[in-house]
């Protein structure tokens, strides 16, 4: 990839001939030619106002405290509930196993809310919300979802405040430039193991596909997929009739990211009719195996004995007393063979993959298959039809309304199932508990991501966690983002509501001294209004404690829902002893983050000594992360 200078040329400004050149300019000239590639991406870059308004402004967020959203009770589509009575069945990891001694499954369990998600809605710039994000979010999201502007033309978006459009010279620059800025600053945001899928259309693909190479590395593109979502296609094209869009999927790293092991056609999921105490679905396959090419005259280290308890609950390749020997043998009488080898067996015996059963008066041996299918990169699904399952379920949702081209909810859902991690079970005492993850959507629009990921927290007892950040340009946030996810929570039309919390936040902004820029005012103004984003970081939003004197605040403590964890903000250095004694009263020995305000780098360390507590000078920690982005601004 490579950007041209501001003024449409290369950084140079030479003209003439080069005989007309000084040394110096000939060694830029060498200098720059050197460096472009022969082969990529080649735009000019654009300037953009919300950008450069980092250069006097300091982004932070407030929150819209009328438009939190409570969790309401625990409902039968709760988010971390999961749906109830599935047929379960199979053995757990072990090789012997009683069912009065099996725990219920993770969807009937009690949770004390320690992690349960607070969901997130940001309304602003995405450039702004990106920007605090990246110091509350710094490689903590699982997955990024977005459906950007398309870049059509059609007066579909605004750069500096202008619509853009088809005969706009710099249209493709401009869009490309919006873009950039914005990915690199996502890339940040991502785990090492996290995904990021950006629709599109054919206006601004391939262009978009050497972007993302440029950004994530081609190694890290896993691949495009073809959604067929509108199969009756444009009328009045000249050409072809545009009926797809397309889903390009990166990695962060390819080497450590992994697909979900999922099936997404119904069909094929349908057939995995069993679950798993840990909510995995699979299906019983024989663990024999009888064509002719698999007899055991052919495979002969595939033969050997497998021995059964009397009441089918042991399974084990060591010969016991009292236990029945069990040989592949077919109906047929052939010897035929296992579909593993001794010692794989052995390795997934431990891990309670087999299952035996009493059939016609024999041992039959069965296997368990986890749900899988091979992922196609061609979708035609009827459910990815974005008129029924998009514009259509807006409107059953909000109502009428004036949002185009919503995604259809199923294509956004599947490519979660396929990416996002899935409930991943930590051992509490008797019990299991799903771990949070974070899907980041930052041109959320009509909020489908949002409502994807109520959804599969509903069928799953998953404890995803949505960031919606949106613009409000003609009241989508207010009008259509917020309503849409305010309703799923509450219920619509004939479906039931999914309890979540959400809370609401707005970005502003610090004013730097126009003269000397970051100043001691400067910094005390950033510690008093970046409380809102500590709260973000920590997801401790409950306020337990707070002192204040007549000039300012001086301290406060804030917790999590179940108080299993707490975040302190010192204000002011002089209530430094009182804020310590406070602490260490009400977090009782638990885990608290500690945020206290300083003119330079200096955490007082030695003040804060206790186990658990964590310490961080602010807002240097803040500017740090913000001087890096806006390069030095």
């Amino acid at each position: 990839m490579k950007k041209n200078g501001k003024n449409g040329n290369s950084g140079n400004t030479v003209t003439g001939s080069l005989e007309n050149l000084s040394r110096e300019e000939l060694i830029a000239l060498v200098k720059d030619l050197s460096q472009r590639r022969k082969f990529g991406l080649v735009w000019e870059d654009k300037p953009e106002e919300v950008a450069e308004l980092c250069e006097e402004k300091l982004p932070v967020l407030k929150e819209v405290v009328e438009r939190h959203i409570p969790r309401k009770g625990l409902g039968v589509r709760d988010e971390g509930r999961g749906t109830r009575g599935e047929k379960q069945g199979g053995m757990p990891p072990c090789q012997k196993t009683h069912p009065s001694s099996l725990p219920p499954h993770p969807s009937l369990l009690p949770d004390d809310g320690s992690n349960l998600p607070t969901h997130l809605i940001i309304e602003g710039d995405n450039y702004h919300s990106l920007s605090v994000l990246n110091y509350t979010h710094p490689g903590k999201v699982d997955v990024i979802y977005i459906d950007p502007p398309y870049n059509t033309g059609a007066k579909d978006w605004m750069y500096n405040n202008d619509y853009v459009e088809k005969d706009d010279a710099y249209r493709h620059s401009k869009w490309l430039s919006f873009m950039e800025k914005r990915l690199v600053l996502a890339k940040n945001l991502l785990k090492e193991t996290g995904f990021l899928i950006c629709t599109i259309d054919a206006n601004e693909l391939c262009t978009l596909g050497l972007l993302l190479n440029d950004i994530f590395g081609e190694n890290n593109r896993l691949g495009i997929v073809t959604v067929l979502h509108n199969p009756k296609g444009r009328n009045f094209t000249r050409w072809f009739s545009a009926n797809s869009e397309y889903m390009l999927v990166y990695a962060k790293n390819a080497n450590n990211a992994a697909f979900n092991e999922i099936a997404i056609d119904e069909d094929i999921k349908a057939s995995f009719d069993l679950t798993e105490i840990d909510g995995r679905k699979y299906r019983l396959e024989p663990f024999m195996r009888s064509r002719t090419e698999t007899l055991r005259e052919n495979k002969p280290k595939f033969w050997y004995p497998i021995y059964v308890s009397d009441d089918l609950l042991e399974i084990t390749r060591r010969k016991k007393s009292g236990f029945h020997e069990v040989y592949p043998i077919a109906s047929t009488g052939k010897e035929a063979t296992w579909i593993n080898l001794p010692e794989t067996f052995d390795e997934k015996v431990l891990l309670g993959w087999f299952v035996a059963k009493r059939e016609n008066g024999k041992i039959q041996i069965y296997r368990k298959l986890y749900e899988q299918q091979i992922l196609k990169n061609v979708w035609t699904d009827k459910k990815y039809q974005s008129e029924f399952n998009g514009t259509n379920l807006l409107k059953e949702i909000i109502g009428n309304n004036d949002f185009p081209y919503p995604k259809s909810l199923y294509a956004v859902l599947d490519i979660l199932k396929i990416t996002c991690p899935r409930p991943c079970l930590k051992s509490l005492g008797q019990g299991v508990v799903s771990q949070p993850s974070v899907i980041l959507d930052f041109f959320a629009g009509s909020g489908t991501t949002g409502h994807a990921v109520l959804e599969l927290n509903a069928s799953d007892g998953g404890h995803r966690q949505f960031i919606l950040c949106t613009n409000n340009e003609n009241g989508i946030a207010e009008n259509v983002t917020y309503p849409r996810i305010k309703k799923v929570i509450e219920g619509y039309a004939d479906k039931e509501g999914i309890p979540a919390e959400v809370r609401y936040f707005q970005t502003e902004f610090v004013e730097k001294d126009k003269e000397e820029g970051v100043t001691d005012a400067v910094r005390y103004e950033m510690v008093d209004r970046s409380t809102d984003m500590l709260k973000i970081r920590e997801n401790t939003f409950t306020l337990v404690e707070r002192k204040v004197n007549p000039r300012r605040r001086q301290f406060e403590i804030y917790t999590n829902v179940a108080r299993t964890k707490y975040t302190a903000v010192i204000y002011d250095t002089s209530a430094i002893e009182a804020a310590k004694s406070k602490i260490a009263a009400v977090v009782n020995g638990l885990p608290v983050a500690i945020y206290i305000f300083t003119l330079g780098d200096d955490s007082y360390d030695g003040d804060f000594d206790a186990p658990n507590w964590r310490v961080e000078p602010l807002p240097e920690r803040i500017l740090q992360v913000y001087r890096r982005l806006f390069r030095g601004k």
